[in-house]
C-alpha cells in the first residue's frame, strides 16, 4: 500500500477542523476521515521520534473525535447480586454488643462518646439488609433485638416519634382523600 506524505494527511485533518465537529460533517467526509484517521496511525515514525513521543496535535484532536464513532462504547450491565446480611450472625453480634451494655444508653451515645456507639448504630441499619428469607422466619426474635439495639442508641425514643409521625401524616392524608 502506497503511504502518502504526512505532511498531506495533515493538511486535510486541518481542513476538517476547519468544518468544525463531525455532526457537521456528513456521512461521505466521516467515512473519509476514519479512513484519514486510519491511514495516520500507520504513518512511519520518523527519523528523530520514538514510540514515546506525543502525538501530533492534529492527530490528537481526529482521534479524539471519532474514538467514539469508531469504537463506540458498548454498556454491558453487570449483574450484581444483592449483598444480604447473615441473620444468625447478626444476631449474634447484636446480642454481644447489648450484652456489653445493656441498660448503659451512655455507653451508646455518641454524644457522650460511647464506646458501643459505633458497633450498635451499624448493626441497627444492617436489620434491613438482613436476608429477607431468614428474616420472614425468624420476625419476632430480629425485630425484637433491633428495637433493643434502637432503645439504647435512642433512649428519648426520637427515631420511633418521627416514624410514627410520618405514619399519622400519610394516613391522615389518605383518611382526607377518602
Amino acid at each position: 500500500m502506497s503511504q502518502r506524505p504526512a505532511a498531506e494527511i495533515y493538511a486535510e485533518i486541518e481542513k476538517l477542523q476547519e468544518l468544525g465537529h463531525p455532526c457537521k460533517w456528513g456521512s461521505e467526509k466521516e467515512t473519509a476521515a476514519i479512513a484519514l484517521l486510519k491511514e495516520a496511525i500507520e504513518l512511519p515514525l520518523e527519523d528523530d521520534e520514538d514510540d514515546d513521543a506525543p502525538m501530533d496535535q492534529r492527530l490528537e484532536w481526529l482521534w479524539d473525535l471519532l474514538d467514539p464513532i469508531v469504537a463506540p462504547v458498548v454498556f454491558v450491565p453487570k449483574v450484581v447480586e444483592p449483598q444480604w446480611v447473615d441473620a444468625e450472625s447478626w444476631v449474634a453480634d447484636s446480642i454481644c454488643v447489648l450484652t456489653k451494655g445493656w441498660q448503659q444508653t451512655d455507653r451508646f451515645s455518641f454524644e457522650s462518646d460511647g464506646d458501643l456507639a459505633d458497633q450498635a448504630t451499624n448493626l441497627w441499619l444492617l436489620y434491613d439488609d438482613i436476608d429477607p428469607l431468614q428474616k420472614s422466619k425468624r420476625f419476632y426474635e430480629l425485630f425484637w433485638i433491633w428495637s433493643e439495639l434502637e432503645h439504647h442508641i435512642d433512649p428519648d425514643g426520637v427515631f420511633m416519634h418521627g416514624r410514627e409521625q410520618c405514619r399519622n401524616k400519610r394516613r391522615a392524608a389518605e383518611l382526607r382523600e377518602q
